[in-house]
């Protein structure tokens, strides 16, 4: 928990010794925070000053109460190659963690494990969340968003993060969810993440431990999808992310250089959720927490749903078909604009696409955006903001340190750069945090930062 206060008072001191320079002024304003993590000893303080001279201001950089000596982790070893394919071989070694006594424990987590449910006492989780990223609870991450949203909201949720999709057992572990499977790819895009441009493979992935790339398959959403299908015939499955969301409709497929179809027939999930998920997600848990089919799940805004009759779908605008849009590129154009067009809460239609032999893609309007208190909400969630501690032998994971003093402050955006698909994940609709939580968050972010 952070623990954070500010006052300004008279010290009663009138000189002040830094880096050999006397001050004779008198002490106006002393600020000071203790640790970030409740799990370190509150004798173990760091002080932070910050003194207001005559001559402008003199900081001190914070000092810790007590050193701890923490020994150098080992380098990782030659990288393991799964999926049945050899993937490119350039060996490289892990960083080592950096020294923070004051980092979270294995409780301040969600569960990866059947020990961690023991722990605290489940028999059996709600949902089962599987991840192409290795674990960081950090509001930087959509997988830690969703997990905390739904645990903030009663419903227990167990993480596999980067499981074997060999093996159908590595997705076992935690047993079968009582209402359903979450499916992510990750923050990014799995061939995204896996090539370049020019379509040469990566030799690292900066969301797996220690940087080592492998550890996820091309097309991470289907392939996750289909493996859960097979070993679990008849538990939901949800799925969502940048790779499900981008691909929510027929799309090109640069490195297939081919139109393919929605991700959501390809990975024989139940329900797509596009866009920031919050809304959806808690409603769609509701609904199956009261006994609700998955299939009947089809009103939900923000989400994608296949069905095989159009009886009783109303007020949607019928997009081209697949058959049209396979045969004239210009098709497809017209397609993606209006789909461009229906990326707001407000006017967004309702939209269906047509498939061969009666089956039809159905995407929902988007999702309401989040209010300023609920984003507010959203970011100030428990989380550890850390890399789980099972990642400390390989030196933790790599995109941690670029987000790990960020701040939350805005989603969306109004443009239509032929770059970019943040307009049609996030939507057009600028949402914002508020000025005091927001000054809050900023304060905390400076604390940590002052500690490395």
């Amino acid at each position: 928990m952070a623990c954070a206060r500010d006052g300004s008072f008279d010290t009663g001191i009138h000189s002040l010794e830094t880096n050999g320079t006397r001050i004779d002024a008198p002490i106006r304003q002393l600020m000071y925070s203790t640790s970030l993590f409740s799990p370190v000893p509150k004798r173990l303080v760091t002080i932070t000053c910050s003194i207001l001279t005559t001559g402008g201001i003199v900081a001190k950089k914070p000092q810790d109460a007590q050193h701890n000596q923490h020994g150098k982790h080992a380098q990782r070893g030659q990288q393991q190659k799964r999926g049945g394919k050899a993937q490119g071989g350039h060996a490289t070694h892990a960083q080592a963690a950096p020294s923070r006594p004051w980092r979270p424990g294995r409780d301040k987590f969600l569960p990866v494990s059947r020990a961690d449910m023991d722990a605290r006492g489940w028999d059996q989780c709600d949902f089962v969340y599987i991840c192409g990223d290795a674990y960081v609870d950090h509001p930087s991450f959509g997988m830690a968003i969703v997990s905390r949203v739904l645990d903030a909201h009663g419903y227990k949720v167990g993480i596999i993060c980067q499981p074997d999709w060999t093996d159908p057992a590595s997705i076992t572990v935690l047993g079968e969810p009582r209402l359903g499977f979450l499916v992510s790819a990750g923050n990014m895009d799995s061939m995204v993440n896996h090539y370049s441009v020019t379509k040469h493979r990566r030799h690292t992935d900066a969301y797996t431990p220690g940087g080592e790339e492998g550890h996820r398959p091309n097309r991470a959403v289907t392939v996750y999808g289909n493996l859960i299908r097979q070993t679990f015939k008849d538990a939901p499955i949800i799925i969502g992310s940048i790779e499900a969301s981008l691909r929510r409709l027929a799309h090109y497929d640069y490195w297939q250089d081919k139109l393919k179809r929605s991700v959501l027939l390809d990975s024989g999930a139940d329900i797509l959720i596009y866009g920031m998920g919050e809304h959806a997600i808690v409603e769609i848990a509701d609904a199956l927490d009261a006994g609700l089919p998955i299939d009947q799940i089809t009103y939900i805004n923000g989400t994608v749903y296949r069905t095989s009759s159009l009886d009783e779908v109303y007020d949607y605008d019928l997009l081209p078909s697949w058959d049209d849009l396979a045969a004239d590129k210009l098709n497809y154009a017209r397609s993606f604009n209006v789909q461009q067009q229906n990326m707001d809460p407000i006017t967004g239609h309702r939209l269906v696409e047509p498939y061969p032999n009666s089956v039809y893609v159905v995407q929902n309007p988007p999702s309401a955006t989040l209010t300023t208190d609920e984003m507010d909400e959203v970011a100030e969630l428990p989380y550890a903001r850390d890399w789980h501690p099972d990642y400390d032998a390989a030196g933790g994971v790599p995109a941690f340190a670029e987000i790990k003093f960020s701040i939350s402050s805005n989603r969306g955006c109004f443009g239509e750069c032929s770059f970019c698909a943040l307009t049609f994940h996030q939507g057009r609709v600028l949402q914002m945090r508020g000025q005091p939580r927001l000054d809050h968050a900023r304060g905390r972010a400076a604390h940590a930062r002052s500690r490395v």
